[in-house]
């Protein structure tokens, strides 16, 4: 009977022990939205790799977070150019984007607009040329106040897009069914 009563004490207090520590790897609101600032001012002065460590730590800290996602992507385009890295923070972000998108706010989890240009840019970056098309046709159904000039840009660079398509010979399955032999 003591023996059992000793288990279930070194039992209870490895349960507290665990939740406590759960409780304490977790990072609370306010370090989370220190943090935030912080990255957030170092982004926009330039201090790229700064801002880059803290992002990645907020990023696995809270992956539903799009805003610090958006910012860890733009981050990496800034230090590596547009790929596939960028691209896959910014294919987590561009469902959950808002054209109320408040930047720098931490408490605004949505993404901007801006992300689907960015996806598309790092789409072709990596010869992924339909993705990119519908990356910038999604960015332009969203800029309808754009100026003409910048939609110019965005109908120009998809025009590109399609043209190396053609270079590269990247037809689609399509094509591959088309010219398939009977």
């Amino acid at each position: 009977m003591k023996t059992l009563r000793i288990l279930l004490a070194l039992t209870s207090t490895l349960i507290v022990i665990a939740i406590a520590g759960k409780a304490n790897a977790q990072m609370s609101e306010y370090k989370f939205k220190q943090q935030f600032d912080k990255a957030f001012e170092y982004t926009l002065n330039g201090e790229t790799e700064q801002a880059q460590t803290i992002l990645q730590k907020l990023h696995n800290e809270d992956k539903g977070h799009c805003q610090v996602a958006y910012l860890l992507a733009l981050n990496n385009i800034k230090l590596q150019g547009a790929g596939k890295k960028s691209a896959s923070y910014l294919e987590q972000v561009v469902d959950r984007i808002s054209v109320y998108h408040q930047v720098g706010r931490v408490e605004d989890r949505t993404a901007p607009v801006k992300a689907w240009f960015f996806l598309a840019q790092s789409y072709a970056n990596t010869n992924q040329y339909d993705k990119a098309i519908n990356a910038y046709r999604n960015y332009m159904s969203c800029i309808q106040l754009a100026s003409l000039d910048h939609k110019r840009e965005i109908v120009e660079a998809i025009k590109e897009l399609r043209a190396k398509k053609l270079t590269t010979g990247d037809f689609g399955i399509g094509h591959e069914l088309a010219n398939q032999k009977p």
